[in-house]
């Protein structure tokens, strides 16, 4: 089957009142890509079953033989009256709901093992074990509610996951994604991308994006993320030629300026040189160190850190004298602070 327009779908009234951020939408993309796929659209809905029953409606009606759709939807598959996936998709494909077996003999499990009687509260339970008749059952490793993959018609397909993470991302590599590759034809997709330091997005637009062909004419699909004090500029294609010209012509035109992700190159810098890190922080309240304890492996080149807030903290711990935290902003008190910092351990860099 040909490659399909695949849309994601976050349902959840969290998501669209600002109380929640949808991180399911963009993860999968990420995943999709990977294995040779890109997204058409991401789309977030309440917690309404006509404005879901609406959507999945017109999307299914995009779907063509040549150009196939496939619809991932997230959240909706708990038990409680809020969850609303089971019951609309149902309604669209005109079934009635079944239990997965896995799915019960997990969920007795669980009741038994917290000394509950399942019976008791096999309303509220059925909801979250059961899926539309004759989908495709996927498994749920993490949790409870499985997800599940319904035909929509000769051309489309729906695949419903739950929206905790945890147990979203674990069913999509493990099932859904073979799923996936099986039924449809790949492409191989490229891409790279830079940090570029002090820039903003329209500056680089104007300077590099609406000179080159390749970008203009859609041959080459870019993004830009805006951060402080950089932006991050992604190119993919299916040409690995393209990409590569693209990430050598921004290293020549903006030198030093062009960088891979120093966030991800430094613990490796610093692994291979066996130099160890510590911090002292005050205004950025530790802020350093999780960015260095973020990644992996972090013990290995992250000695330790102190938050030197108060001054008290700074004149106790780190031997900087209330005078020179009046001038808190003068190179005699970054010296003090190194050299107290040294005290504390001389192993630091």
């Amino acid at each position: 089957m040909f490659s399909p327009k695949i849309i994601i779908l976050s349902t959840g009234s969290e998501l669209t009142s600002g109380r929640s951020q949808d991180t399911n939408s963009s993860w999968i993309a990420n995943e999709l890509f990977g294995i040779g796929f890109t997204v058409s659209k991401l789309v977030v809905l309440p917690d309404d079953p006509e404005a879901i029953l609406e959507e999945l409606r017109t999307l299914v009606s995009l779907a063509t033989k040549k150009n196939p759709v496939l619809l991932i939807m997230t959240g909706g598959l708990g038990p409680t009256e809020d969850d609303y996936t089971l019951e609309v998709v149902c309604k669209l494909k005109g079934v009635s709901s079944v239990e997965s077996v896995v799915a019960r003999q997990r969920i007795e499990a669980f009741y038994k093992l917290r000394g509950k009687n399942f019976q008791e509260s096999l309303q509220t339970a059925i909801r979250q074990i059961s899926v539309p008749k004759d989908s495709t059952i996927l498994n749920n490793e993490v949790g409870i509610a499985p997800g599940f993959i319904v035909s929509l018609g000769e051309n489309a397909h729906l695949g419903c996951m739950p929206g905790v993470p945890g147990e979203m991302t674990e069913m999509f590599r493990e099932e859904f994604s073979t799923w996936i590759l099986k039924k449809y034809s790949t492409r191989e997709l490229h891409s790279g991308f830079r940090f570029i330091w002090w820039m903003s997005e329209s500056q680089f637009q104007k300077e590099f994006i609406s000179k080159e062909e390749s970008v203009t004419s859609g041959k080459v699909i870019w993004g830009v993320a805006a951060k402080r004090g950089y932006i991050r500029v992604s190119f993919q294609s299916n040409e690995r030629a393209l990409v590569d010209f693209l990430l050598k012509k921004l290293d020549e035109i903006y030198g030093p300026k062009s960088t891979l992700d120093v966030f991800e190159e430094l613990p490796k810098l610093l692994i291979e040189k066996k130099i160890t890190v510590g911090t002292a922080e005050s205004c950025t309240g530790g802020l350093i160190s999780k960015i260095f304890t973020d990644k992996p492996g972090s013990s290995t080149y992250f000695y330790g850190g102190v938050i030197s807030y108060d001054n008290g903290v700074k004149e106790g711990i780190l031997g900087v004298r209330i005078a020179y935290i009046i001038r808190v902003w003068g190179r005699q008190y970054g010296n003090r602070k190194r050299n107290g910092r040294r005290s504390v351990s001389r192993s630091w860099c």
